[in-house]
């Protein structure tokens, strides 16, 4: 069965959704490497951990409020 038009709108949503993910993630990392440059690893870990977290939390429901709109 072919794909429809919606299909590959959703699949490139889908896509963008998983990059800005990962791009949050990336920055909470590197701004945890700023903050920690020789401070105790397992308190960067642990606030790098809930931060990505809590980013891909908040990209989710941001994105939820756009796909909502477009239904």
């Amino acid at each position: 069965m072919p794909q429809t038009p919606k299909k590959y709108y959703e699949g490139a949503i889908g896509f963008v959704k998983g990059a800005l993910y990962l791009l949050s993630v990336i920055i909470i990392i590197r701004i945890m490497i700023t903050l920690f440059p020789e401070g105790s690893r397992t308190l960067f870990w642990v606030i790098a951990l809930l931060g990505g977290i809590g980013s891909i939390y908040a990209f989710s429901k941001i994105t939820e409020k756009f796909s909502d709109g477009t239904k």
